[in-house]
This record gives structure tokens, sequence and C-alpha cells, in this order.
């Protein structure tokens, strides 16, 4: 009888302890997702502007008129959203604008997470490698003439 009750107990605590295994596995795989989270941008984040892009940009040019853009950054979810009034943070983002007051998707998204980094208190140095990485290559329409920063001072000049 000492050898059942041994067997037993050897077999429920070899459970209790595998069973614990897993929760623990469970719960720093949670912990890390939650910390990756909090961290940074997530896929989710960039889908959801890809989302509202789509409304602004329906004919999938992807180009938005620079009098969209504010309404645009407002309508975005957190983290990406910059809340009306916007004016002066798109002016101090120095997004690049084309030809016929044309905004390139992918110049606000930059934009757009350069901000979030240095919120976070992480800003994004620019470096001579970053620069060749960002470089566009031959799109149709794509050709920076201003950015909002220089619009802004542009009309300054003018009143």
């Amino acid at each position: 009888t000492i050898g059942i009750t041994y067997l037993l107990a050897y077999l429920v605590i070899s459970f209790l302890i595998v069973i614990n295994m897993y929760i623990a596995v469970i719960l720093e795989n949670y912990s890390q997702a939650t910390e990756d989270v909090q961290e940074g941008l997530t896929d989710d984040d960039y889908d959801m502007y890809y989302e509202i892009w789509q409304q602004f940009d329906s004919d999938g040019t992807q180009y938005v008129r620079y009098d969209q853009l504010s309404d645009f950054l407002d309508v975005l979810e957190p983290p990406l959203q910059i809340h009306k009034p916007n004016r002066y943070k798109i002016i101090s983002m120095d997004i690049p604008i084309c030809r016929g007051d044309m905004m390139f998707c992918v110049d606000i998204l930059d934009a757009l997470t350069k901000d979030f980094f240095a919120r976070k208190g992480n800003p994004i140095e620019e470096t001579a490698e970053l620069g060749e990485v960002q470089q566009r290559p031959d799109e149709v329409g794509y050709e920076p003439v201003l950015s909002t920063l220089w619009r802004q001072r542009e009309e300054y000049i003018l009143l």
C-alpha cells in the first residue's frame, strides 16, 4: 500500500508541476505581448491607418489633398491620431507636399510614426543610411515641391 500511495502522490505532484509550467509559459507570453503593444506601433495600428486612408482616397491614388490632411489626422484612432486643432502640429511635422497640393500616403505615415516615437521619448534620428532607404522610387506623380513647414512660411510672408 505504501508503493501505491507513493505512486499516486508522485503522479499528482508531477501533474501539478507540468500544469504550472504551462501556465507560466502562457502568462509570460501574455506579458510580452502586452509590453509590445505598450512600447510601439502594432500591425493593427498600420491596418487602421490604411483603412481610414481608403475613405479619403477612394480612387486608390495614394494621394490626398493638403486641405484634407487635418480631417484625416483627426479621424485616425490612437496612437496615430492628432486631434483638431492640429494645424501647428502638421506644420511642425514638416511633411512633403507634391505638385497640385497633394500629399503622399507613405510620407504622412512616416511623419506620424516619427511623431509617435518622439512623444514616447525615443525620437528617430535622421542618418545617411535612413535617408537612402527612404528615397521614393520613380512613382507616378511623386514630385515634392514644398513641405508643410515651408508652405506655412510662404503663407506668412504673403500676409
